[in-house]
């Protein structure tokens, strides 16, 4: 390529529609999902009523969120000095919310520290698949993670 020559490039899907028909909204997630956060705050329709659940090393990541969604209710744990990608904040702060088969649930963040929010989501509460999203951005340890691999080898839907 020389310098005026058109380049192309693809980057994040702007396809995935919204799920509608659903009163509220909870959303997971840890550093690295902040951005996919902020979307999903911006596409709800403003009736949902949203649960925004962030695990942070500490202070100063809240003002990424801020203002894109006046009277959604946001949570930021701190996981302290745990590395990223093996705390359970997440998993721990989900399972004290009230989650009803009108709510949609998405989650991003490291793979291995969702797979118990996933399997308590599908499985203990009996969400069905289309009620939950559970994305692994990453893996702790694995280089050129495919977040396209299933989460959840034993239950891969």
């Amino acid at each position: 390529m020389r310098p005026g020559d058109q380049a192309s490039f693809i980057g994040p899907r702007g396809s995935k529609l919204v799920p509608e028909g659903y009163a509220r909204a909870v959303l997971l997630a840890d550093e690295t999902a902040l951005p996919s956060v902020a979307r999903w705050l911006e596409m709800l329709a403003p009736e949902v009523a949203v649960t925004v659940l962030v695990e942070v090393q500490g202070p100063g990541e809240e003002s990424y969120l801020e203002g894109l969604r006046p009277g959604a209710e946001l949570q930021w744990l701190a996981r302290g000095d745990a590395a990223p990608g093996t705390s359970d904040v997440l998993d721990r702060a989900v399972r004290e919310l009230e989650i009803d088969a009108d709510t949609f649930v998405w989650a991003g963040g490291e793979a291995t520290t969702l797979v118990p929010v996933r399997r308590w989501l599908r499985r203990e509460l009996a969400l069905p698949a289309a009620s939950v999203e559970v994305q692994g951005y990453w893996r702790r340890g694995v280089r050129d993670f495919d977040h396209h691999t299933p989460l959840d080898p034993s239950d891969p839907d």
